[in-house]
């Protein structure tokens, strides 16, 4: 039997971070996107929206807080 796919989901409206396995939710987030709002506009400092593939992964061992 196939794992679901992991998939993450940001809401710019609502600040919450949603991590999902297929269409179960495993955990919710709250996060800060851009104070200038949405926007694909490069150098704009803009949250983008739409699809994007996570490729690369920071701090993994690193203390809390780094």
């Amino acid at each position: 039997m196939s794992v679901p796919p992991r998939s993450i989901t940001v809401s710019i409206a609502t600040q919450q971070l949603w991590l999902r396995q297929g269409t179960t939710v495993l955990a919710c987030y709250p996060v800060s996107t851009a104070q200038a709002g949405a926007g694909e506009q490069e150098g704009s400092g803009c949250t983008p929206r739409g699809r994007h593939q996570v490729v690369e992964r920071y701090g993994e061992g690193m203390p809390i807080g780094t």
